[in-house]
């Protein structure tokens, strides 16, 4: 989706595309090869998806009704691909536990979009760093948020690698598209999939107080305990 959205013809990304994937696999296979890293192996009962059409027209509605007037009005950095794939990981559709942290994913996709948009236009097109080092430092950055809040979020890492392919006389109104476009596919994903207003008191409390600060709320029960 993301040559569609930038217009590209060229056969150097889906190029790209395969050889970086061709790494990625090769790299993991290496790893796993050499007690690197944790073999996967397939579960069939557990990864097997069972969803009826109508569940993924649901889904196409919604993604093509919010793209609507982005489009329209040519604001596509609103609706960027990761941003889809974010709202595909918030459906019920994923089993993944990005579903209980919708604020701390929030949080993660703005301060990537922000940590992207800063290296790229101040350390790269400004004070002229090499765009590798710029994207290795970028990383660097990402990866100790990671670290902060205690779990990775691949499409965080591509919505702070799109700013370096975008025309940069747009880059800086980058993260506030990204900032409404996340939120929109957030609050539709919570409210109409999920269904968060059914939850339980002390579910949304899990969910919207990220965890480094329940961790610091002092509990009523402890206090009369001590």
């Amino acid at each position: 989706m993301l040559p569609v959205l930038l217009g590209t013809n060229s056969l150097v990304y889906p190029v790209s595309v395969f050889i970086m994937s061709l790494l990625v696999v090769s790299g993991q296979w290496l790893m796993e090869k050499n007690a690197l890293r944790k073999v996967i192996t397939f579960d069939r009962k557990k990864d097997h998806y069972k969803h009826s059409p109508k569940h993924w027209m649901k889904l196409l509605f919604w993604v093509v009704l919010i793209a609507v007037i982005p489009v329209y009005f040519g604001k596509i950095y609103f609706i960027v691909p990761p941003l889809m794939v974010m709202f595909i990981e918030f459906s019920p559709s994923s089993s993944s536990g990005f579903r209980n942290r919708p604020l701390q994913v929030y949080l993660v996709i703005l301060i990537s979009a922000i940590l992207g948009t800063l290296f790229q236009h101040y350390l790269h097109t400004i004070l002229g760093f090499p765009q590798i080092y710029t994207v290795l430092l970028l990383f660097l950055c990402l990866f100790l948020l990671f670290e902060i809040v205690g779990k990775p979020f691949a499409p965080a890492c591509a919505i702070a690698l799109v700013p370096m392919i975008i025309p940069q006389k747009n880059v800086l109104s980058y993260p506030f598209q990204v900032a409404v476009g996340s939120g929109i596919f957030l609050f539709v994903a919570m409210f109409l999939f999920l269904k968060c207003y059914r939850w339980k008191r002390e579910h949304l409390l899990v969910c919207f107080i990220p965890k480094f600060i329940r961790f610091r709320m002092e509990r009523p029960k402890r206090r009369e305990r001590c």
